[in-house]
């Protein structure tokens, strides 16, 4: 019950804006070469997997959805760390 409560009020388990949200911004990243291809290419797919819970028979789709964003914002993350920025005088 606590975890339906807690789905309900995060809409659902409907992810489509995030699935949409997903694919623009790993179109956005194939696009301009920022990331590995199979960064951006792994993110597009799961923002359509994304967008499927909008079709209520493959809501299922929104737990799929959400551990493949896990999966890619780790992967971004580490690949943010990994570079050498320059550190600006306060």
């Amino acid at each position: 019950p606590a975890i339906l409560a807690i789905q309900t009020g995060l809409g659902d388990g409907v992810e489509w804006i995030g699935g949409i949200w997903m694919l623009v911004i790993n179109i956005s990243l194939f696009c301009r070469r920022s990331v590995p291809r199979a960064l951006s290419v792994a993110g597009a797919i799961t923002g359509l997997i994304g967008m499927l819970t909008l079709y209520p028979p493959l809501a299922a789709a929104g737990g799929v959805f959400g551990l493949l964003q896990i999966g890619w914002f780790c992967w971004l993350g580490s690949l943010l760390l990994k570079q050498k920025m320059p550190v600006l005088p306060a």
